[in-house]
């Protein structure tokens, strides 16, 4: 077994680890949910299909030869973790903040990087130079 695949090995295991503890943290005893508002369906929509966004522009900017530039990334089973965990990460975050216009603010930060990351991969010119 190489180093690489420990190392990928060793980032899938962190990212169910993380989404298990997700998981087993919304079990716990947690004051009720505030009811989400349209705003704010709309934001954690756009959180979680910024992630979506970013994985599918980042497959198809691998297949036009780019490299992937983030080193923690080397695998697609990472990539999905990954993009599942900042998922999780955006929807149990948004359940524990209160303030309807925190968690706007919370949502919409999630979301843009999501989805300007995605504009950046389909932008992003790799064919080989002259």
């Amino acid at each position: 077994m190489t180093k690489r695949n420990l190392v990928r090995i060793a980032m899938i295991c962190i990212f169910i680890s993380a989404g298990l503890i997700l998981l087993l943290l919304q079990g716990c005893a947690l004051r009720p949910v505030v009811p989400y508002d349209l705003p704010e369906k709309a934001l954690l929509a756009a959180a979680i299909g910024g992630q979506i966004f970013d994985y599918t522009s980042t497959k198809a900017a691998l297949g036009r030869g780019c490299i992937e530039g983030n080193p923690l990334m080397s695998s697609d089973a990472v990539k999905v973790g990954g993009k599942i965990g900042v998922s999780a990460m955006a929807y149990f975050g948004a359940n524990a903040i209160t303030d309807h216009k925190l968690r706007k603010i919370y949502l919409g930060i999630i979301g843009a990087i999501g989805i300007g990351a995605g504009i950046h991969n389909e932008m992003i010119d790799c064919s080989p130079g002259d």
